[in-house]
This record gives C-alpha cells, structure tokens and sequence, in this order.
C-alpha cells in the first residue's frame, strides 16, 4: 500500500483534482490546490467535511459504498455555489499517516456529459421525427424512394412504392434494369433521358406506361431530384412517383370529347366567337371564319380584332357597345340588319359574359344565327296583313250596306211563305247587291295576289346571300 504524509508536497501543483479521504468515516484528510478551485470551498472547509456533503441528493452514485471503488464511474457533485455538475473519480488505495485511506483523482466532465444528453435528447428526437416521416410515407399513396446514383441501387422505398410497381420489397429484381424491361418500349427513351438529365441538371420528370408483372398497365408519373455528396460528386437520387393511370384516362376522354364538341360547333352554320375584355378573339368556329373571309377577304383568327374596318362604322359603335354591356355581366340578344351589296341580311346575336372559377369576368361568348329568312317572311306576312286591313276598312261599308239588303230580303221572304210551302232555289237578293257582294270578294282576291306578286321570292333572296 501507497505511503502519503503530505499531499501537497506531491501534488500540490499537480492541475488535477486531488483529494484523500478516509476510507471509513469519509471523511476528507487532505486536498490539493486544483480541487478547491474545482469546488470552490478552502481547505479548512474541506478538512470539516465528509464527501457526503459534496454529493447531490439525487445523484445516481450518491451511496458511500461508489466512492471506494476504482470504477471511474461519473456522479454528480455541488460546488460551494450550490451549482450542480459530473465529475468521474478514479482512486486507489493509500495510508495517510497510517490511516487507512484513498487517494483520488476527481474530473470535471460536466461539459462532456451535458453535450453526450444534448446528443442524446437530439438523437431521440431524430429517432422520433423519422418514425413520424416513416409513418407518413406508408401512409401516402404516392411512391416515395431513393436510389444510389452511381448504380441506381434501391435504398428506400415505401410501401406505396412497390405497390405502384408490383414488386416486393424482400425481392431480388428491384434494380433499375427490371424497372426499364417493365416500361412499355415506346415510353422507354422518355425514361432514360430523365435519367441522363438528373444526372446532368438535378432534377428530371418522366411520364411512361408499365407493365405489372400482375398484368396490369399503369400509367405512370416520375419527378426525380439529385441529391450530391460533400465533394460535389453525385449521391442519391430522390424520387416520387404517381399513379396518374385514371388521370390520363380522364384527361383522355375529356379531349375526346372537346374534339367532338369542336367538330360539332365548326359544323354548325351558326357563327360562334368569344373575345377578350381587349375585345381580341379568344376562339371562332369555321363558320365565323368563313363568313368573314367570304365578306371581307380577310381570314381572322384567335389574337385579331373583333371589329375591324370589314365592319360599317354604326355597326362597330353598335356592337362595341353590346360588349361593354356583357363584360358588366349582362345576357342579352339582339337583332342585327345589315347591307351586304344592296341585301339585306339579319342576324340574331346571343352575346353572354364569360367568368372565371371565382366569378370575375374574363370576356364574352357571342352566337350569330341567320334569320334572313324568317325576318322576310315576317315582314311579307305583317305587309299583307296591312294591307287587308286597309282593304277592309275601305270596303266595310259597302259589305254593311249588301249585308242589310241581304237581310232584309230574307225578312221579307218570311213574311209572304206560306206555313208549309217548299221553296226551290229562290232567288231572293237583288241580282245588283249579288254583284257587288262578288265584286268585292274578287278585289280583295285580286289584292292578296297583288301582295304575293309584289314580293321577291324568299328562297332567291337567300340564295343570293
């Protein structure tokens, strides 16, 4: 066993922390010059102490029995501040002044300690946020991985992931060669040019089809994000990947059907335009573009002027107005008369704003029917009946006149007919009254002729349109 009489005389500056303590009682017998700045108490308070004093309450070594090992365990210890903070003590046996003692070596890994918990909270919380991002990625459906730039080596994947892609994830063929022979072939160049390009840019987009090993076809979306190690040099490759099969069936269909409702609308003889709140056309059908080529010479389409100088001047201030009144939201329909080389032509405009998803009006919708015919026929048809009124009017009295002789011959001829006589054809009106009843029937014949020949054919009108 180790003699110590003096122990500043050895260790007195000696940096490290040193004290002797008796081995029974605990109590300290002598301390050097490094461990009462450690703690901040003088030697004679030390002298007056037991380690038991110096020991925090709730310190897991706090039992007498930890100090007499040579563990080096760390315990927590309290200054003369009352601060509290780790030390590590390694002893060893020694007599100190034939006193059965231990010498030891105290350390100061509080600084160590309190980092090693903050690592340790860090990593908890580290195990925490990944168990939560672990759960969200199981529970989206959109395939989330990573893979290995140099060889294109799956590292993760969720559980989405290989659903999309009928695979398993303690199978063999997960390499990016399996995933390429799966892809249709005439989708395949769009794939490995992704690849070249996140390899090249960062980041790439590829949409393809492919085939499950369960037979069936899914239509696919990948977007794919270069990840590069600390020299610069390409990592991991970061990707998500969508089903979008029922999209693209959808997007599909719908443009099936715009195509059909577009033949159908430059089917349509119905001139058909929508126009910006610039008034620039957004959209015209066949029909529109036809008319005005045919009228004017020129060819208008999408981004042209609605109102160009093919239009009269009363026409354009006519219609620039009606658009004003549908971009402040108005619906409305007018008649329009025009002059096409001395015809008259009409046209029955629907002109109707058009808005967007939150209600703001974006342009108009205009839809122009030819009722040349119809409004001719209708003008034919109220000229005629004017002129039957006239006629009627005019002959009014002469009928009231023929009507009373008519009367009152048949009262007459009651008056002098025998109860029971049978009559023949009697002629009873005035062969004169006759006349002028028949006369008056043939004139208004003869005007409602007159009408019909005075008017130009419809059809030839039309067709000369």
């Amino acid at each position: 066993m180790n003699v110590v009489t003096s122990i500043n005389e050895y260790f007195g500056k000696v940096p490290i922390a040193i004290w002797v303590i008796d081995e029974v009682s605990m109590r300290f017998l002598a301390v050097n010059n490094a461990l009462l700045t450690m703690y901040g108490y003088s030697e004679e308070d030390f002298l007056a102490m037991t380690i038991s004093d110096i020991v925090v309450s709730d310190s897991p070594s706090a039992g007498v029995a930890y100090f007499i090992t040579d563990t080096g365990e760390c315990s927590r210890h309290k200054r003369k501040n009352g601060t509290a903070f780790y030390v590590r003590i390694l002893s060893q046996e020694v007599s100190f002044n034939d006193i059965p003692a231990r010498l030891c070596y105290v350390l100061d890994i509080d600084n160590k300690v309190v980092e090693e918990q903050k690592n340790a909270e860090l990593l908890l919380q580290l195990k925490y946020q990944k168990e939560r991002i672990d759960n969200i990625l199981l529970s989206v459906n959109d395939g989330i991985w990573s893979r290995r730039a140099d060889n294109f080596d799956l590292i993760y994947g969720n559980s989405a992931y290989f659903q999309l892609y009928g695979l398993s994830p303690e199978g063999q063929n997960n390499g990016i060669e399996q995933l390429q022979k799966s892809v249709f072939p005439t989708d395949l160049e769009q794939v490995n040019s992704a690849i070249r390009q996140v390899l090249l840019t960062g980041e790439a987009e590829a949409e393809y089809r492919y085939l499950r090993s369960d037979g069936k076809i899914k239509t696919l979306r990948t977007k794919a994000f270069l990840k590069k190690s600390t020299d610069g040099n390409p990592d991991i490759i970061n990707g998500i990947t969508n089903d979008i099969t029922l999209e693209k069936e959808l997007f599909d269909a719908i443009r099936t059907s715009e195509h059909r409702l577009l033949a159908t609308i430059n089917n349509t003889k119905d001139l058909i335009w929508s126009v910006d709140t610039d008034l620039r056309i957004t959209f015209c059908n066949k029909a529109y573009q036809d008319f005005f080529l045919k009228r004017s010479g020129i060819a208008l389409d999408e981004g042209d002027y609605v109102l160009g100088q093919w239009h009269s001047e009363s026409f354009i201030t006519k219609r620039k107005s009606d658009y004003e009144r549908a971009l402040k939201g108005e619906s409305f329909m007018t008649i329009v008369e025009e002059n096409y080389d001395g015809i008259v032509m009409y046209n029955e405009i629907s002109t109707n704003p058009v808005a967007d998803h939150d209600g703001r009006i974006i342009g108009v919708n205009c839809i122009a029917r030819d009722i040349s015919r119809q409004r001719i026929q209708l003008i034919n048809i109220r000229a005629q009946n004017e002129k039957l009124k006239q006629l009627a009017r005019k002959k009014m009295h002469i009928v009231q006149k023929s009507l009373d002789v008519i009367l009152g011959s048949m009262h007459q001829t009651n008056i002098a007919a025998e109860p029971g006589a049978q009559y023949g054809n009697v002629e009873v009106l005035p062969h004169n009254t006759r006349e002028e009843i028949e006369s008056i029937v043939r004139e208004i014949v003869n005007v409602t002729m007159s009408i019909d020949a005075s008017f130009p054919d419809t059809d030839e009108i039309i067709s000369r349109l």
